[in-house]
Formats: C-alpha cells, structure tokens, sequence
C-alpha cells in the first residue's frame, strides 16, 4: 500500500488541479491564491495504508510519522541537517546558474507570476501552501510512504536518489531545476533514514520553503531570479488557464 499511497497522492493532485479550475470559472478569478487551499484536500491520502487495512503502528513507524527521540531532538537534527547541506546546495546552485547561462534561460517557477504585488491573504496562502501543506504532505508521501516501500529494495543511497528524482521531477522548474532539488530531496531522504522519524526531514523542509518565500518575496517582486532553483515551493499547482487577478 506504500507504493499504493504515492500513486493516489499524484492522482490526487491532478484531480485537485481540475477541482481549482473549476473553481475558478464558477467563482471568478478573484479567487486569487486561496484557489491553492484546495490542496489540503490532498492530506488524507497520507492514510492511505491505514485505509487499505495496516495496523496503525506499522502505518506511523512506516511513514515516520512519530515523535522519533523526541519532538525537541528531531527538530534540532532537522536544523542541524539542513545546515550541513547548505554547501552542497550552494554548489548545486552553481550548477544551475552555469546551466542557466549555457543555455541562455532563467529557471522560472508559475508561482512567480502571482507574487507580484501580493495582498496580505495571498501572502498567508503562499507561506500556508510553501511552508506548511508541503513540509507535511510531500514529506509523508516521499520521505515517508514511498521512501519505506523503496528501503525494502535498494540501499539507502539508491532509494534517496530514486525518490529525489521523482520528487524533483513533478516540480514545475523544468530541468535548470533539478540539480538543486535533487541535491535537497536526496538530504531530506538521508535524514529520514538518519532520523527514522519524518520530523526533521519536515523541519527541514519547512526552513527551506520558509526562507524560499521570504525571498521571493523580498527580492523578486515577480521577475524570474538565479535564486529560483532554490524555491522548491510546492508540487501544488494553481490551474493552469487561470490569470492572475489584477
């Protein structure tokens, strides 16, 4: 049912996407970011084994989802962690921006072109989508389920590399995207098997989205930036026909 949970999450999220446009036409466009909000409906599939008739306590140490050494000590090593991959992001960057300029394109990510000049409830959406929803979700789903379906057939090294492929490839950066979300998906993994539970990897991923908003915010004003690749933000999608109000 692990494999299971990873193959209903994806459905999931596309079905969410036609339920945001549909939303969106019935409603208006005013609707703005909230149109994300509809992405926590994605959260019960992270039960999914449970559903499928697992006992409760295999579905939590499978999924990590338990308080591990601590709730205190998980977050800590969740920082800790994150700080230790801060260099090997930084050359992942550096990858991408030499990439970048190869090729002549700046990494963009859609979320951009709704950051400009954004209300104060788009900005409580954006941190509520970025840092929340995915910490939680996408780390359950990638980091817990399909994680622990993988271990039960390749080497830690092998399993994290195949989960951050995935988990890179269903973000909307394109390919100037992958060496820094690849490189992050692949510490978030390893921390999961440091940790067992999937509090630090959350902590993690929760740092870095956070940080990643602020930025944006702060520094792009909606432009597309060399920083782009280290936005992951989310694999929520606002409905791709859908403009931003104005």
């Amino acid at each position: 049912p692990y494999l299971e949970t990873l193959l209903v999450f994806l459905v999931a999220l596309q079905l969410l996407a036609v339920v945001g446009l549909g939303l969106s036409s019935w409603l208006g466009e005013g609707l703005g970011l909230s149109i994300l909000l509809v992405n926590w409906l994605a959260l019960p599939v992270v039960f999914w084994a449970r559903a499928r008739g697992r006992d409760r306590h295999e579905v939590t140490a499978a999924v990590g989802w338990h308080r591990g050494a601590g709730i205190g000590r998980e977050i800590g090593s969740g920082l800790v962690a994150y700080v230790a991959a801060l260099p090997i992001l930084a050359l992942a960057l550096g990858v991408t921006l030499s990439l970048s300029r190869v090729v002549e394109k700046t990494p963009h990510h859609p979320i951009v072109d709704w950051v400009r000049d954004p209300g104060r409830f788009d900005v409580m959406v954006l941190f509520l989508i970025a840092g929340v929803w995915a910490p939680l979700v996408e780390e359950a789903i990638f980091r817990g389920a399909f994680y622990h379906y993988l271990r039960g057939r390749l080497r830690p090294i092998a399993a994290a590399l195949a989960v951050a492929v995935l988990f890179a490839g269903i973000h909307p950066h394109g390919i100037l995207g992958l060496p820094v979300l690849i490189t992050l998906a692949v510490a978030l993994a390893l921390t999961r098997e440091w940790r067992g539970s999937i509090v630090a990897p959350v902590t993690m991923h929760c740092v870095h989205n956070g940080a990643a908003v602020t930025l944006l915010l702060l520094l792009t004003r909606g432009r597309s930036t060399p920083l782009l690749p280290m936005l992951p933000l989310s694999t929520a999608r606002r409905p791709a026909t859908e403009k931003r109000p104005r």
